[in-house]
């Protein structure tokens, strides 16, 4: 079974295959790109082993304006996919600006968005690095999730037509 998204009067279409999150994010690690403004390609590790993911979403409380008492569940929730950090590798941070720009994997010669760019816990671009630190991380739209698809068809202009 294929699922695909497909936006009407645009230029993009963006592919994704089913059982598409278990087979696309299967490693504790999965390499993605996203693209600065300025069109530069940026590499980060989506965190998806049970482990990984925890210790990344946790990071949230540490964002600008969370209260100190909230738990990372109450900031994040299971529609994110999370990057940053520097274990196992640094990985480039997503910018102020790059906001819903495209979380993407390579496979096969091929382009597939599994995300979209939404927030982090740090502005640290704005010293001159693009590089996460320890306690960077960025939280991305997964595009897997049933109400984000359903959000989709609703609001984006002109429609999303998804196809079996």
């Amino acid at each position: 079974m294929y699922l695909s998204i497909y936006i009407v009067k645009s230029r993009y279409t963006c592919y994704v295959f089913s059982p598409t999150e278990k087979i696309l994010l299967n490693k504790d690690h999965v390499q993605a790109i996203f693209l600065s403004k300025e069109r530069k390609m940026k590499h980060a590790l989506i965190k998806q082993g049970m482990h990984q993911k925890k210790s990344c979403f946790e990071m949230a409380i540490n964002a600008n304006g969370v209260s100190p008492k909230a738990k990372y569940t109450d900031v994040v929730t299971d529609i994110f996919l999370c990057t940053g950090g520097i274990d196992p590798q640094t990985d480039d941070a997503a910018c102020k600006g790059e906001s819903g720009g495209a979380l993407f994997l390579e496979r096969n010669s091929r382009s597939i968005q599994v995300g979209v760019i939404s927030w982090g816990v740090q502005d640290i671009c704005t010293g001159g690095s693009e590089k996460s630190s320890a306690t960077h991380r960025d939280y991305h739209i997964s595009l897997f999730k049933v109400q984000v698809r359903q959000f989709l068809k609703d609001n984006v202009k002109d429609g999303v037509t998804f196809l079996n």
